[in-house]
């Protein structure tokens, strides 16, 4: 398994085994946070990029972060399971997918 998956899957386990969270937000439920280790997995399987971290998105989410130059995509796992696919370039929303959708950085600007 590549390197940054397993970062992210490691970082995924850690908020899973213990917690680590702030006051401030709300932390993702331990069903949500398992649910974005097989999501790791099921995108690492189907070749999509490696994800550039993993964050918290302080409303009970997690989103997956990937970067190249100006472009960002962020997979965003939240409460019921629920995944979307958000494509920025140069800070723009480019494209908005309710589901888990595969992308190539050179095909959106």
């Amino acid at each position: 398994m590549a390197q940054a998956v397993s970062s992210v899957i490691g970082q995924l386990g850690q908020w899973l085994s213990g917690p680590v969270f702030s006051d401030e937000f709300e932390a993702p439920a331990a069903a949500l946070i398992a649910c974005g280790i097989d999501l790791a997995h099921q995108m690492h399987r189907e070749d999509f990029p490696e994800p550039s971290r993993v964050v918290l998105d302080g409303d009970g989410g997690l989103a997956f972060e990937f970067y190249e130059g100006k472009k960002f995509v962020s997979v965003n796992l939240r409460s019921g399971q629920r995944v979307e696919t958000v494509l920025f370039s140069e800070g723009r929303l480019v494209g908005r997918f309710p589901r888990l959708e595969k992308w190539d950085f050179g095909s959106f600007c």
